[in-house]
């Protein structure tokens, strides 16, 4: 674009604002924007044509100058674009509202235009169809902002709070059509709009006025009577009411039917409002519409009482009675030897409360309801235990005769139930009643015998049980691998073991004694033999021996014990006791007597070994070494009277 160069900008200030002119044309501005960069700015700056004034602001494209700056600036010389255009918003119509942006501008340059709507009217659109109220245009433009006039509408209920809902208020163009609506709550009828009768449709169409309008919808109450049951009677007075009215119904019961009196049905205990009066005023004023009152009615109904056979017993209760009386009762009374058995719906209950059947019919009433009570004649059972000591007994009474009954008898600690009198043995007895008996149940009197081993782990006792006192009893002791039995806890060694039950509970143990097996043996087999193997008793004493075959020598046995005849105590396990022998010649012990002194001498070849000496009894195992034997082939051994036999043998060390 090109550019056109004046000869003079002059700026002018005052107090208030700053002008400035170009071609005699004045603007006033307090603000002078430059449409060119940065850089073209300071250039002009910098070739001094232009003089900017000390209170003048330079930002960003702009040349701001201070309100109140007095004084001229000479030889301003700019550069102004060619094609300056004009951007004109108007309204339509004028008091609808106003716009922002119009001024002059750069051909082609984006400018943003605003149409802010006044109070009660709406924006619509540009003229060149724009339709939101910030709009960019482009210099040059000239448009109109469209406007519309508004208008409120009210929409009210009455009574306010609970009658009812309506629709349709809101803000609406002039002349718009719009449907308002009114509708009920439970309870409550809409009557018409703002008290015209003739607008009594619940829809009611409107065109929107120039100005503000309100519609009430006017609710009336529903006060309703209902008789309770439908059946009993019919009510006067039903309808809508406006709120406060005074209402009255009436209540007229069929034929056959009683009025009780009136209940509200928001009463949740549905207590008794009023009673014995058909007509009530109501006020139609409630906390919770709909207004429902209920005329309670009652149909009548004749009970009568029977008794069958009409000698058995006798019925109180009878008379006239609400049918919905849940304390219609009936008692039965027997007379003597009869019973009271049921009535004739099967029920068994005495006294016994009648329910009258639903009425389905209007006109129809029971003149008369026929309860028939059934009697019985009765017969008394007699159970008796003997002795009274033995037992209980259970089952006796009074009972229909030919009815089954059932007798029982339970024997007392330490006694047994052994038959009844009439030979049945079971202790439960099931009897047909014909007429007054006893039954006796006999007992017996048992004890408990108990077989115990000792210790438990060494036997079984069998036989143990409960017995008759004064029966015999056998009881039998087992013994267990190892074990063997000794005695009974009385000394009896009898086994088995027959006793008479006595009149006590009676304990006998069975002792046993563990045993182990002793084996002995001989080290070799041809150096000699061995007596006294077997099972023993443990801990008693047994003897063991050990004899040398020709040729042969003993040496002892395996634990060390050199007496060939050995007495030992039986040990808790099984155990083997060895002899053992050495082969040798037969060495003979040379012997000769000189005074009181005895001389013992053997072969020179047996240096080293012991001799041995033995007093008294030959089978004793008490064989001693003689001291100093070991280094000699003699011995010289003063006789002594108080041994009168003394034995001697050779050891082999």
């Amino acid at each position: 674009m090109s550019k056109k160069q004046f000869d003079k900008v002059e700026l002018d200030f005052d107090d208030s604002m700053s002008s400035y002119t170009v071609d005699g044309t004045s603007i006033d501005a307090t603000e002078v924007d430059f449409y060119g960069d940065m850089a073209a700015l300071d250039d002009l700056i910098a070739a001094g044509e232009l003089t900017v004034a000390a209170d003048a602001v330079v930002d960003c494209g702009e040349v701001e100058f201070a309100a109140g700056v007095t004084g001229a600036v000479i030889g301003f010389f700019a550069g102004i674009f060619d094609d300056l255009a004009i951007v004109n918003a108007s309204c339509d119509p004028t008091g609808g509202g106003h716009t922002t942006g119009s001024g002059l501008y750069f051909a082609g340059t984006s400018v943003l235009v605003t149409a802010t709507p006044n109070s009660s009217w709406r924006f619509t659109g540009w003229s060149d169809g724009g339709n939101t109220i910030n709009h960019w245009v482009t210099a040059p433009y000239n448009g109109t902002a469209n406007f519309i006039q508004q208008s409120t509408v009210t929409v009210l209920a009455n009574p306010a709070e609970d009658a009812g809902t309506v629709t349709g208020g809101g803000t609406y163009d002039v002349g718009t059509s719009v449907a308002l609506t009114a509708t009920a709550e439970e309870g409550w009828e809409f009557s018409d709009w703002n008290g015209n009768e003739e607008d009594t449709n619940r829809i009611l169409n409107i065109t929107v006025p120039p100005y503000d309008v309100t519609y009430t919808a006017n609710f009336e109450v529903e006060v309703e009577g209902e008789a309770e049951p439908p059946t009993g009677g019919f009510i006067l007075g039903n309808g809508s009411y406006p709120q406060g009215t005074w209402v009255p119904l009436l209540a007229t019961p069929y034929v056959g039917w009683r009025f009780t009196g009136w209940f509200l049905e928001a009463d949740s205990t549905n207590s008794t409002w009023l009673t014995n009066i058909t007509t009530v005023i109501v006020a139609a004023n409630p906390l919770t519409p709909p207004l429902k009152y209920k005329a309670h009615f009652e149909q009548l109904v004749m009970v009568t009482g029977l008794a069958n056979p009409t000698n058995a017993g006798s019925v109180d209760g009878s008379g006239t009675y609400d049918v919905d009386d849940t304390n219609i009762t009936l008692t039965a009374t027997a007379s003597n030897n009869w019973v009271f058995v049921k009535w004739n719906d099967g029920t068994t209950n005495n006294p016994y409360t009648v329910t009258v059947p639903p009425i389905l019919v209007m006109e129809d009433i029971y003149t008369n309801i026929i309860c028939t009570a059934s009697f019985a004649a009765t017969a008394t059972i007699t159970v008796e235990a003997n002795p009274t000591n033995g037992g209980a007994v259970t089952g006796g009474g009074t009972f229909l005769v030919g009815s089954t009954n059932l007798i029982t008898a339970v024997a007392s600690n330490g006694w047994a139930f052994t038959g009844w009198s009439d030979g049945y043995t079971n202790h439960l007895h099931s009897i047909v009643v014909t007429s007054n008996q006893t039954y006796t149940a006999d007992f017996t009197q048992i004890s408990i015998v108990t077989g115990l081993a000792n210790p438990t782990n060494a036997g079984i006792v069998i036989g143990g049980g409960v017995y008759f006192v004064g029966s015999n009893a056998v009881l039998t002791a087992t013994a267990s691998n190892v074990w063997r039995f000794i005695n009974w806890n009385d000394g009896t060694t009898n086994n088995p073991y027959s006793i008479t039950v006595p009149d006590t509970n009676i304990t006998y143990t069975a002792n046993f004694a563990a045993t182990a097996v002793i084996t002995v043996g001989a080290n070799p087999n041809i150096g000699g033999s061995v007596t006294g193997g077997g099972t023993f008793l443990v801990g008693s004493t047994n003897l063991i021996t050990a004899s040398v075959s020709t040729s042969w020598l003993f040496m002892g046995w395996n634990d060390g014990t050199t007496a060939n005849h050995y007495y030992i105590i039986v040990p808790a396990t099984n155990t083997t006791f060895t002899a053992g022998f050495t082969a040798g010649n037969s060495t003979n012990i040379l012997i000769s007597v000189s005074g009181e002194s005895l001389t013992l001498a053997w072969p020179a070849d047996h240096l080293g070994w012991i001799l041995q000496a033995l007093t008294n009894d030959l089978s004793s195992t008490n064989w001693f070494d003689l001291p100093g034997t070991g280094d000699t082939n003699l011995m010289v051994i003063p006789m002594n009277p108080a041994n009168p036999e003394v034995f001697y043998r050779l050891r082999q060390p």
